[in-house]
C-alpha cells in the first residue's frame, strides 16, 4: 500500500497582494519548487540505476517517489507506475506488485487500464482466478477494449483451459493487431499446446510490431529451437541477449538449446546467467540443479534444487529431487555414446552422493513402502544393452519425450514419445 503524495518545498516563499471582490487585498502566499528537489524522470532514473545494481528496496522507494512527484502529470505518472509494477514483479516482489497495482485500481474504478494492471500482477503472483475475475469486470466495463481479453486469456490458460483461452487471445489480437504483446500472448498459448509452427507465426508477427522487443526474440528463437532450426534460433536468442544483456529469460532458452545440442558446458554457464539475472524463477534454478546432476555435480545440485524449492511458488520436481523420489521416467542424461542396462550394481557412480547426504544431513532416497531393501538412488530408464542403438548410431537413449512446448507453464505435462536421437534434461 501507498500513498500518493505531492511534495513542495518552499524556497523563498513570495507574500504577494490579490484584490478581492468587495475592493480590499488579501494576502496568500505563491510556492516555488527548490531546484535541488529531484525531478520525476531524475528519480526514474535513479530508480533503474539501482535495479540494475542489486538494490531492490532503494529503488522500490524511488519509484514511488517518482510516482509521487508526478501527480500533477497523469501521462508521466502512469507510465512511472507501469515501470514500477513491471520491475516488482521481475524482482520477484509480486506481493508488493500486486499492492500497488491494487492501490491504482481502487482509486481509478472508471479506468480499464487500472483492471489490467491489477489483472497483470495477480497473475505474476500465480493468482490467475483472482486475475480472471478482473479481467472478466474489464470486458463488461468496455467489451472492445483488447487488453480484458489479454488478460482473461492469459488467465485461462494458466488455469489449463487451453482451448477457451486461445480462442479469447485471438480475440484481443483481433481487435489490436498491431500490438505485439498480444501475439506474444497467443503464440504462448500455442506453443504451450505443442502447435510450435503456429506460434512461431504469431512471435515472427510479435516481432514485426516490435523489432526492437527482447522478449519477441526470445521467444521467437524458443519455437526455432524446438522446431530445430537451432542456427537460427541462437541468431535470436543472441539477439536478444544484446538488446537486454540482463534478460535471465534469453540466457535459460540458449541454455535449452545447448543442452539439446549436447554442449553440457555452455548449458551450465548460460542457465548460471539465468539464476544470475533472474534469481526469483524457480524453474531457472531447476534447470541449473538438473544440468549439475548430468554432470555427477551433485553438491552443486542440491544446492540449486534447495533453491528452486524455496522461491515462491517452489517448482514441483525440485522436490521431488531434494526427497530422492525422481520420477522413474525420468532421463538421467549419460555421455555421448554411452550405454547403460536398466538395472546397475549399487557400485555405480550416481550413488556416491548417498553416503555424502547421509553425512551431511541432507535428504536422503527413500526405499521402496513394504520392502526390506536398503533405499538406492533412483536409476535412469535407458534401453537395455542388448538393443541399445548407441552400439550402432552412438548417441540414441531410451527417453520419455521432450518437455510440452511453452515454457511459460511449468506444470503442463510432457508428451512421450518412444525414442530420440538427443538425450536431454527435463528442465519443465
Amino acid at each position: 500500500m501507498f500513498t500518493v503524495m505531492f511534495r513542495l518545498a518552499v524556497a523563498g516563499a513570495l507574500l504577494v497582494a490579490v484584490p478581492t471582490c468587495s475592493g480590499g487585498e488579501t494576502i496568500v502566499k505563491t510556492v516555488k519548487r527548490d531546484p535541488k528537489q529531484k525531478t520525476a524522470k531524475q528519480l526514474v532514473t535513479e530508480a533503474r540505476d539501482q535495479a540494475n545494481a542489486g538494490k531492490l528496496d532503494q529503488a522500490d522507494r524511488s519509484y514511488g517517489e517518482a510516482y509521487a512527484n508526478a501527480a500533477e502529470s497523469p501521462k508521466l505518472a502512469w507510465e512511472i507506475l507501469q515501470e514500477w509494477v513491471d520491475f516488482l514483479i521481475h524482482a520477484g516482489r509480486t506481493g508488493r506488485a500486486v499492492a500497488v497495482a491494487k492501490q491504482y485500481y481502487g482509486d481509478n474504478p472508471a479506468e480499464g487500464k487500472g483492471y489490467a494492471l491489477y489483472a497483470d500482477a495477480l497473475l505474476a503472483a500465480n493468482k490467475p482466478q483472482e486475475a480472471l475475475g478482473k479481467a472478466d469486470e474489464l470486458v463488461q466495463l468496455s467489451p472492445d477494449d483488447p487488453r480484458g481479453y489479454d488478460c482473461k486469456g492469459r488467465a485461462l490458460v494458466m488455469l489449463e483451459r487451453m482451448d477457451e483461452g486461445v480462442e479469447v487471445l485471438r480475440k484481443a489480437v483481433q481487435l489490436d493487431a498491431s500490438n505485439a504483446k498480444y501475439h506474444m500472448a497467443l503464440g504462448s498459448a500455442l506453443h504451450q499446446m505443442g502447435d510450435v509452427n503456429k506460434a512461431a507465426l504469431e512471435f515472427r508477427s510479435a516481432l514485426k510490431n516490435a523489432p526492437d522487443d527482447p522478449e519477441a526474440h526470445v521467444l521467437l528463437g524458443m519455437a526455432l529451437r524446438d522446431q530445430s532450426e537451432f542456427e537460427e534460433s541462437k541468431t535470436y536468442l543472441d539477439k536478444a541477449i544484446e538488446l537486454d544483456p540482463r534478460n535471465g529469460r534469453a540466457y535459460f532458452e540458449l541454455g535449452v538449446l545447448y543442452n539439446k545440442q549436447l554442449k553440457q558446458a555452455e548449458a551450465q554457464a548460460a542457465f548460471g546467467n539465468a539464476v544470475k539475472y533472474a534469481p526469483n524463477e524457480s524453474r531457472f534454478w531447476y534447470a541449473y540443479g538438473e544440468i549439475y546432476r548430468v554432470q555427477d555435480q551433485f553438491d552443486d545440485a542440491i544446492r540449486a534444487y534447495r533453491r528452486s524449492v524455496e522461491l515462491e511458488p517452489p517448482f514441483p520436481k525440485a522436490m521431488g529431487k531434494l526427497g530422492g523420489a525422481q520420477e522413474p521416467d525420468e532421463l538421467l542424461v549419460p555421455r555421448q555414446g554411452q550405454c547403460r542396462p536398466e538395472e546397475e550394481p549399487p557400485g555405480d557412480r550416481r550413488l556416491r552422493a548417498v553416503p555424502q547426504a547421509r553425512a551431511q544431513g541432507r535428504p536422503q532416497p527413500r526405499a521402496r513402502q513394504g520392502s526390506d531393501q536398503p533405499a538406492q538412488a533412483p536409476v535412469a530408464r535407458v534401453a537395455r544393452a542388448a538393443r541399445c542403438p548407441a552400439r550402432t548410431a552412438g548417441t540414441a537413449v531410451r527417453h520419455d519425450g521432450p518437455p510440452v512446448a511453452g515454457s511459460w507453464n511449468c506444470w503442463q505435462p510432457a508428451r512421450r514419445s518412444r525414442w530420440t536421437s538427443r538425450p536431454r534434461i527435463r528442465y519443465r
